[in-house]
């Protein structure tokens, strides 16, 4: 048996009777706050630089490299897509073959088994 539930035990919390717009806004408001409070001290002033010599890089090799790149990925992927068809034609070979010696090669030559060919569908 068990004993007398202890006066010292809290009661369980009660579960949130708050709808999914309340939830969203507590989770969202104090993000917002955050952000907003730290809107000014993230604003700077735009000076331009006159005469500056910066390096600029050429498009061309880029370019060219990201057309070879994906050619590189579409030729991969068609490789690898008829690799995997011809696996299946060579499965699909297989169980023709077995069905054939199954059923003593009537089902290459065309040939129909008695109850198939006097079965007649809708009768």
């Amino acid at each position: 048996m068990r004993g007398p539930v202890p006066t010292s035990r809290r009661p369980r919390p009660r579960p949130s009777r708050r709808g999914p717009f309340e939830k969203g806004l507590a989770t969202i408001a104090p993000l917002a706050l955050a952000l907003l409070s730290a809107a000014p001290a993230l604003a700077q002033t735009f000076e331009k630089v006159d005469d500056s010599t910066r390096d600029q890089l050429p498009a061309t090799p880029f370019v060219g490299a990201a057309y070879g790149f994906i050619w590189i990925a579409i030729l991969a992927y068609v490789f690898f897509l008829a690799r995997g068809l011809g696996g299946v034609k060579n499965q699909i070979a297989d169980l023709q073959r077995r069905i054939d010696k199954a059923t003593g090669g009537a089902a290459a030559s065309g040939e129909r088994n008695d109850a198939a060919a006097t079965t007649t569908p809708g009768r």
